[in-house]
């Protein structure tokens, strides 16, 4: 539409210096009153007519200036949407990359509950094997004691006895004498009853 203005306007400015052209080349020194009459009415609807053209470029002018004014607004608004359209695309790449990185983060954190999570079934099973070792060991350190009293009583039983064999044997070896001093005494007794027959 301002093309369209901006062509007219163009028309009509090139039709008003033709006609200003035009009274100016018949407004020579007139040669006679009734040429001059004809001259001031020429002259007189010359400038009724620049008046009509000029009225009609002011409202051209006004079309034009609407119309540059509608141009302008029209960019305003689309370079708006435009700016719009950027903000809604920025929003969404914000809104998808904060998507992504919420997803990430919670994928992160299902695998580290699920490394946490094992990490203390290890943990747990390692304390009871732990647990477990040391009341084996107790046991063990339980048993030597036991085997190491039951060796000092074995020793002290084995000292005992071979105390009581020796005098067990020496026992025997006063009984030997003795039967030995017995039978001696014996043979005496009856060689002397056969000496008194």
């Amino acid at each position: 539409m301002a093309d369209s203005s901006g062509d007219e306007l163009t028309a009509v400015l090139r039709e008003l210096d033709d006609k200003i052209a035009s009274a100016v080349t018949t407004s020579d020194p007139p040669r006679a009153s009734n040429e001059e009459e004809q001259l001031r009415a020429q002259i007189a609807e010359r400038d009724a007519e620049l008046s009509r053209l000029r009225a009609s470029i002011g409202g051209l002018r006004r079309e034009l200036d609407e119309a540059r004014a509608e141009a302008q607004e029209h960019a305003r608004q689309r370079a708006a949407e435009s700016t719009a359209a950027q903000e809604h695309e920025r929003r969404a790449r914000e809104l998808q990359q904060r998507l992504a990185e919420a997803t990430l983060r919670r994928s992160s954190e299902n695998l580290f509950d699920g490394h946490r999570q094992r990490f203390e079934q290890r943990e747990e099973r390692l304390a009871e094997l732990e647990s477990a070792r040391d009341e084996r060991f107790r046991e063990l350190d339980e048993a030597e004691g036991v085997c190491a009293r039951r060796e000092v009583q074995l020793d002290l039983r084995e000292d005992e006895i071979e105390r009581i064999e020796q005098e067990l044997s020496a026992r025997e070896q006063r009984l030997e004498r003795r039967e030995s001093e017995l039978a001696v005494y014996v043979g005496q007794v009856q060689e002397a009853l056969l000496d008194r027959r």
